[in-house]
């Protein structure tokens, strides 16, 4: 919400504009409005917008008003369904309270022009509002003004917006009002002087014919048509008076670098995507705007990017854009930089910082977006460290490789080893169940004590008899060790047979799942990338490139490279995607042909 004047004086119509970007979800209620003025007219208006191929849609509301009162007036926010505006507040002075102005009078004030100079002792680059104000109080055929000039001194002058048009009331006189503004910029200190501005005015003359025609071709809105009998009369002229303006320098706070003398600075940034997530490989688009309230797009300075090793940048050329409100110029700068990260890890982008002078709390500001720190992940197709592999030291030996020990600490629990003096036996490990107990006092370390012939042959070990371990005790036991020793074997291949076999075809069908899930990404990545060139979409190749597991292939190094300057070279180039599509198959070609050379049997006899 903004309005075309301020500040206002009773009697006086002006224009409250309400501006958005997108269809707000209802219509608005201007009723609030009517407390402190009286609303002569409304409108709406949509404007569509196509640049460099990009659509843009904007709705504005047009309110003619006129103040009831003088003083500060508060203009509440406005509703738009769920949306409102911002209030403002403007400045009502009395019908006898005008600014100061200069200009020229005709016939007994009828016609008026005046000129209203925002500021006559400006610093350099700073911009002034001349406002110049055509009133008339009788019908005019037509009227034509010059632009400013300039004689001393350099000025950028830039004309603002579409001329506005209201009512008044002078010395209980009214008044149509023409209003005219421009943007004066001095491009160096000392003496600025413009020269007057002149204005042709064309009066209707009188119709001929008897009194009640010329009745009728006196009426206002007949001696204004583009033929009417009326279109002819006489010519007044009227003129500004030449103004002279105090350019001043720089203050001495000033601290040098690229001058700006504004109302406000904003730098902001980006991402695309959003939230950004920086993968090695992957670029991430950043783009930076500094907008400028009192300056033009030109005036504003080069962003001066700083990069760490470890990212590729690739700018674009800066996009301009001028907004010529009737409050003044707002100039914008847009820049935007493809980033993409070569090396996993963090990473730090400069902070931005650019000084300015503000014109309006005299003193110096900076405009600033922070420092970043990013960290880079690894790309997609980099296989994670295992955390199961066996690290294995140059001091350390594996259990095959290990040698053969004489000692029983070197013996597994419940077996026994053969040393210099006979037979040792290690105690076996502790039972974890019932189930364990055979086999624990099978493998029970203690010998076992001696029998009488008969009794050794007849009865077999009880559950609390320890088994032999040693050659003559086995014998003097009789065949149910050698039974029981046949069916635990048995039993212990069986098991192992079978978890052999378990484990065989679990990773047969992993593999098999992995090889069709990999044949399937394959396919469906070279689907894309041949849509891709066909179209000769460099985006959507790019896109694909990224899944392709040989993008690092030396053939298509080439046809990569092409891509790339396309994509996030400073000047925009057609791609035609046959090329690299033919490089890719070139590629493929290639790695089956190797196949097929590595699968071919040595000969047997080689020369």
């Amino acid at each position: 919400m903004r309005a075309s004047r301020d500040p206002l004086i009773v009697g006086e119509s002006f224009a409250l504009i309400f501006s958005s970007a997108e269809s707000p979800d209802g219509e608005p209620d201007f009723s609030p409005l009517s407390r402190e003025f009286e609303i002569l007219d409304q409108g709406k208006s949509n404007n569509f917008q196509f640049i460099n191929g990009q659509k843009s849609h904007s709705v504005t509301w047009t309110l003619e008003l006129m103040p009831k009162r003088s003083g500060e007036i508060a203009i509440p926010a406005i509703a738009f369904g769920r949306t409102r505006s911002t209030p403002i507040r403007l400045n009502v002075l009395p019908a006898n309270a005008r600014p100061q102005t200069n200009g020229s009078a005709r016939d007994d004030n009828d016609l008026l022009l005046e000129a209203e100079w925002s500021n006559r002792s400006p610093v350099v680059q700073e911009q002034i509002i001349l406002t110049l104000r055509f009133l008339n109080a009788v019908p005019i055929a037509k009227a034509a003004m010059q632009e400013p000039k300039v004689t001393t001194g350099e000025a950028l002058i830039e004309k603002l917006g579409e001329d506005q048009a209201f009512e008044t009331t002078r010395n209980n006189r009214r008044y149509v009002v023409t209003e005219r503004r421009y943007a004066i910029m001095p491009q160096k200190s000392g003496i600025l002087t413009v020269d007057p501005i002149p204005l042709t005015v064309q009066l209707p003359g009188s119709g001929p014919g008897s009194s009640l025609l010329q009745e009728f071709f006196n009426d206002p809105f007949i001696k204004n048509l583009p033929l009417g009998p009326g279109r002819a009369g006489r010519t007044v002229s009227l003129s500004t008076e030449a103004v002279q303006i105090d350019v001043k320098p720089p203050p001495s706070a000033w601290r040098g670098g690229h001058w700006l003398a504004l109302h406000r600075l904003e730098l902001s940034e980006k991402w695309q995507p959003e939230p950004h997530r920086f993968q090695v490989g992957e670029p991430v688009t950043r783009t930076l705007t500094l907008q400028a309230d009192g300056a033009t797009a030109a005036q504003l300075p080069d962003l001066r990017l700083i990069f760490p090793d470890g990212v590729k940048s690739y700018p674009d050329k800066p996009q301009l854009e001028d907004q010529k409100l009737v409050t003044g110029i707002i100039g914008k700068s847009t820049t935007k930089v493809a980033l993409i990260p070569s090396a996993p890890g963090e990473i730090v982008l400069p902070a931005l910082e650019i000084p300015w002078w503000n014109i309006d709390k005299a003193r110096l500001e900076v405009a600033r977006v922070p420092e970043r720190r990013i960290m880079v992940l690894p790309s997609a197709g980099t296989p994670a460290p295992s955390h199961h592999a066996a690290a294995t030291t140059p001091g350390s030996r594996s259990a095959a490789d290990a040698p053969a020990s004489n000692s029983a600490a070197d013996a597994p629990p419940g077996s026994s080893a053969t040393g210099p003096t006979g037979t040792i036996s290690t105690p076996p490990a502790k039972p974890e169940d019932g189930a364990k107990t055979e086999q624990q006092n099978n493998a029970s370390a203690t010998p076992a004590p001696l029998a009488s012939p008969g009794a050794a042959a007849a009865l077999p070990p009880s559950p609390s008899t320890p088994v032999p371990t040693d050659l003559s005790s086995v014998r003097s036991a009789g065949f149910w060790p050698w039974l029981t020793l046949f069916l635990t074997s048995g039993w212990l291949a069986t098991l192992g047979a079978w978890w052999y076999q378990s484990q065989k075809r679990r990773a047969q069908r992993t593999g098999g799942d992995a090889q069709r899930t990999a044949a399937d990404a394959t396919r469906a990545t070279l689907e894309a990338l041949r849509h891709a060139c066909e179209a000769n979409d460099p985006k959507a190749a790019h896109t694909a490139l990224l899944n392709y597991e040989r993008a690092d292939a030396p053939l298509l190094m080439d046809a990569i490279h092409a891509l790339q300057n396309v994509l996030y070279g400073r000047v925009p180039t057609p791609w035609q995607g046959q090329t690299l599509w033919q490089a890719l198959q070139a590629d493929r070609s290639h790695v089956a042909a190797s196949h097929e050379k590595s699968d071919i049997l040595p000969p047997l006899y080689p020369t």
